[in-house]
């Protein structure tokens, strides 16, 4: 689910599963996660911009930094 608090500034809640191989096992994990956008056009239908983003999975806490490139449709 997706918020777009300006023309260019997106909010995101992620939930989903994670899968994780632990000594050899496959195991399935929950996570939710929250994530922030900017986005910059670059032509009609495409983006780019910097990213930010945290997801709680159920043993552990993933950061992200970084930049996106997004199609929009």
């Amino acid at each position: 689910m997706s918020f777009r608090f300006t023309e260019k500034l997106i909010l995101s809640l992620k939930p989903g599963v994670v899968y994780k191989t632990v000594k050899g096992k496959g195991i399935i994990l929950y996570s939710a996660g929250v994530g922030s956008y900017y986005e910059f056009p670059i032509a009609e239908s495409i983006h780019i911009g910097p990213m930010v983003e945290v997801a709680l999975v159920q043993d552990d806490v993933n950061y992200l930094a970084g930049f996106h490139m997004g199609f929009s449709f």
